[in-house]
Parts: C-alpha cells; sequence; structure tokens
C-alpha cells in the first residue's frame, strides 16, 4: 500500500465531506499534524483509528462488506485472522481502503 495514495484518498474524502483537517482531527482525539502526515503520505494513522476513521468519513458501509470483515464472521477465518499481527490487520486494511479510491 502506498502510504501518497491513502493519503490523497484521505484528504479527498474529507474535503468531499467539508471538513478539515482540525475537524477530522478532533473527532479522532488527535491532532491536525497527524492528520496532515497521513494527508501527505508520510505516515499511516494507527490500526486502532480505522474504524473511527471509516466512520467519520461515512466509510462504513463499505467497511462492512470488507473481506476482512467477510472473513472474520467465519470461525475458523476468525482464528486465523485473531491470530495474525496487528501489522498484517493493518495492511489489509489500508489495502481495502485502497481500493476505494
Amino acid at each position: 500500500m502506498n502510504k501518497e495514495r491513502f493519503g490523497t484518498f484521505i484528504a479527498q474524502r474529507r474535503r468531499e465531506l467539508g471538513l478539515t483537517q482540525r475537524d477530522l482531527a478532533q473527532a479522532l482525539h488527535l491532532t491536525d499534524k497527524a492528520v496532515s502526515k497521513w494527508e501527505r503520505g508520510l505516515s499511516y494513522p494507527d490500526v486502532t483509528l480505522l474504524e473511527p476513521l471509516a466512520a467519520k468519513l461515512e466509510l462504513m458501509h463499505w467497511l462492512r462488506r470488507s473481506p476482512a470483515n467477510r472473513m472474520s464472521r467465519s470461525p475458523q477465518a476468525r482464528d486465523a485472522f485473531s491470530s495474525a499481527s496487528s501489522n498484517a490487520v493493518f495492511c489489509s486494511m489500508l489495502s481495502a481502503f485502497s481500493q476505494l479510491a
């Protein structure tokens, strides 16, 4: 997953909703500098922020349909998914977000 592509998507969606970086940051209990870093492709949000970020960007309907979420509903897949490292989960979620752009 390309950080710049992810950042561009976040910035584009935020603007479509008429939000400032500060608005998004406050909703996620962060600084606007953190959002700026994401949007410039300098860093990714923490994995714990992906669901709240999707909610604020009005993407929860899509996130609920994502392969990672569908997979986590099957007992066998849930066990495999829960044993994956948080980095792998994070990469999976970022990859899914990037497909929206």
